[in-house]
């Protein structure tokens, strides 16, 4: 069934191109073999309720011929090696995120998303396809039908805000450089299915590994989002909310890492940066981590208020190491 799909399209997508020579893709409904993989936090469910939002096993069951993870390789046959197509495109709403991204990149495939969750999860989640697996485009489905109110809870606004100004970065890494970002999420820490808590990213080229963690906050930790970016020498730029990195050298001679500088940055309209504050020891732990906290942090009653609410979500930090060489540093 795929081979037959794949290759009518391809037909109706080539005649196309003749009169509008213009970018085609196929979007895929996802199948599954098991709901336990889904994420059904938050979805009331009932009889065929994972089946209508994940897809299902069997083919007919989902909507069955379609450019599935498993069958990438027809489809890419009989459209994309043949240029009818330009990309195949998953709907990507309950699934694994992280996996999905991974399968839809295969053989350097463009990733576009267009049909994903409109919720706070939705945005998260965006980072990681956009600073990992150089996303080109993220759609969350009916976003016109979240108001507006609701936009500024659960950060779409802020989301393409920041992913507008900073832009000509991102997009200049993804096409020139992308081993030098990566992208992450976290979900709220009572979710019924919590992912990562720790991404790591090794720089091999400065002997660096990066850590990202969910923020610090004596209350209750937030959900957080963002993106990594490797300008060179150390120099590192952070994008996003409610995390906290750390430096760890990878060279066996280093006895010491640590943070040399971190300001928190302005960005104006174009994308240029503009120093804001100088972060002091207290605020990276002497040097230990930098914090991008949420816009209002939890202090959980504790009167000193060691993590400073987040301004423009943009920080540069200076990362170093300190290495033993015939007994000296």
């Amino acid at each position: 069934m795929a081979d037959a799909f794949a290759r009518y399209v391809s037909k109706v997508a080539a005649a196309g191109k003749k009169e509008y020579d213009i970018p085609l893709y196929a979007n895929c409904w996802l199948n599954f073999d098991d709901p336990s993989v889904l994420d059904l936090t938050g979805i009331p469910l009932g009889e065929g309720t994972p089946t209508v939002a994940g897809g299902g096993a069997k083919a007919g069951v989902y909507p069955s011929g379609g450019p599935v993870p498993h069958a990438l390789d027809i489809w890419n046959c009989h459209t994309v090696d043949k240029g009818s197509l330009d990309f195949l495109a998953p709907d990507l709403y309950l699934h694994d995120y992280e996996w999905v991204n991974q399968q839809y990149r295969y053989r350097e495939n463009p990733l576009f998303i267009p049909e994903q969750k409109a919720d706070g999860a939705g945005m998260r989640r965006t980072w990681l396809a956009y600073g990992t697996y150089g996303c080109i485009g993220c759609s969350p489905f009916g976003i016109d039908t979240v108001y507006l109110d609701e936009v500024e809870t659960n950060g779409w606004k802020r989301t393409y805000g920041l992913l507008n100004k900073m832009s000509s970065r991102i997009l200049e890494a993804q096409a020139e450089r992308p081993q030098d970002m990566f992208g992450f999420f976290f979900d709220e820490v009572d979710s019924k299915k919590v992912g990562k808590e720790r991404w790591t990213k090794t720089f091999k080229d400065i002997e660096m590994e990066v850590i990202v963690e969910r923020s610090f906050v004596f209350g209750k930790a937030a959900p957080g989002y963002g993106i990594v970016l490797h300008q060179g020498d150390g120099n590192f730029l952070l994008i996003g909310a409610g995390f906290q990195t750390t430096f760890k050298s990878t060279n066996p001679r280093s006895t010491f890492t640590g943070i040399l500088s971190s300001v928190e940055k302005e960005v104006d309209e174009e994308g240029g940066l503009s120093t804001l504050r100088t972060m002091n020891g207290d605020e990276t732990r002497s040097g230990a981590f930098m914090i991008m906290p949420t816009e209002q942090p939890d202090y959980g009653g504790f009167p000193i208020r060691v993590t400073i609410p987040a301004r423009t979500y943009v920080a540069e930090v200076v990362a170093y190491s300190l290495q033993e060489k015939e007994g000296h540093f």
